[in-house]
């Protein structure tokens, strides 16, 4: 029989505030950011036209999460709640508030096959790739103006880098990395903060370790200490892309926040949880219990395989899975 989730009831019934929810993959935290929505506005925390903003990183992580909060909430979901992404989410704000910051309210949000295009007709291949997105991303990494942006690329030295952005400039475009840059921008206005703050009740973001610092300032700016922060440090592997999962942490503790530590495990056999623990005592991660025993037919198999040369490790390991 599957074992309830008090680290989830906990988490609905804790009020608005400051909230770290530590939970290791398929443990149920996207089920548990749901109830914790429900449960707000259950109790009126959250009285319209104020709502709640729900913000991920990916479209699939939307979606997922979205599914999950019509299917908990209910169908009338939307008028309460607001689920997007991060560039979704600045997307709209940079739109509403382009002249605040001296920008034109019709600039073209990102198109990838422009991109595409583009980087084709500067002879970006794999070659030399990660050194043009280094040079961008490094260059818009801060709430910095375009004049900031070109100087920044110009030290670079990346001349197909500073190529590109000014055709963005050229066609009124904008890129990822734009509309990051200017949300942060336009949210360090304490008007415009102030406005998303009375907007928004409480913010939830999941997948808090893929959060640059840029991105963390964004939440702060529109969430304050209202912010429901949900993730894993262990899953923390974007940092090529700008993602500063130590140091988001680092700043997140420093709030005080109530922490929610989820060790429940929905997706893996008993067997697999113990190896997995084995690991996790190393590291000092969470350790994990099997929610559901009974769900799988049998426990489950683990084998430990360590040989000198690589190649004769996966060939004994191909070995084994071949007589599974």
């Amino acid at each position: 029989m599957c074992v309830s989730n008090p680290h989830r009831d906990r988490l609905a019934d804790l009020p608005i505030g400051n909230v770290l929810v530590l939970a290791p993959a398929g443990c149920g935290k996207t089920e548990a950011l749901a109830r914790r929505a429900q449960a707000v506005l259950a109790r009126s925390e959250v009285v319209a036209p104020r709502m709640i903003l729900a913000l991920t990183f990916s479209n699939k992580a939307r979606d997922n999460l979205a599914s999950r909060m019509r299917k908990v909430v209910g169908p009338w979901w939307r008028q309460r709640i607001s689920v997007t992404n991060f560039h979704g989410f600045a997307a709209r704000v940079v739109k509403a508030h382009a002249r605040n910051i001296g920008l034109r309210p019709d600039l073209l949000l990102p198109e990838e096959p422009w991109r595409r295009h583009r980087r084709l007709e500067l002879g970006i291949d794999f070659r030399n790739a990660d050194a043009f997105e280094a040079a961008l991303r490094n260059a818009k990494c801060g709430a910095f103006d375009d004049a900031e942006v070109m100087t920044r690329l110009l030290t670079a030295g990346n001349d197909a880098a500073v190529s590109y952005e000014q055709s963005l400039r050229t066609e009124g475009r904008l890129d990822h990395d734009d509309l990051i840059r200017h949300v942060a921008r336009l949210l360090q206005d304490p008007a415009v903060s102030r406005l998303y703050q009375a907007h928004f009740a409480i913010v939830m973001v999941d997948e808090v370790q893929d959060l640059s610092m840029l991105q963390y300032d964004i939440v702060r700016g529109v969430g304050g200490d209202r912010v429901t922060y949900a993730g894993d440090p262990a899953q923390g592997i974007y940092s090529f892309a700008g993602a500063d999962p130590d140091g988001v942490m680092s700043r997140i503790r420093g709030l005080a926040p109530e922490i929610v530590e989820f060790n429940t495990s929905y997706r893996s056999t008993p067997a697999v949880l113990a190896a997995v623990n084995v690991l996790a005592r190393e590291m000092g991660a969470t350790e994990l219990t099997c929610g559901c025993p009974e769900r799988w037919y049998d426990a489950g198999r683990v084998t430990y395989i360590e040989r000198a040369d690589t190649d004769q490790e996966a060939a004994a390991l191909l070995q084994v899975v071949e007589r599974i």
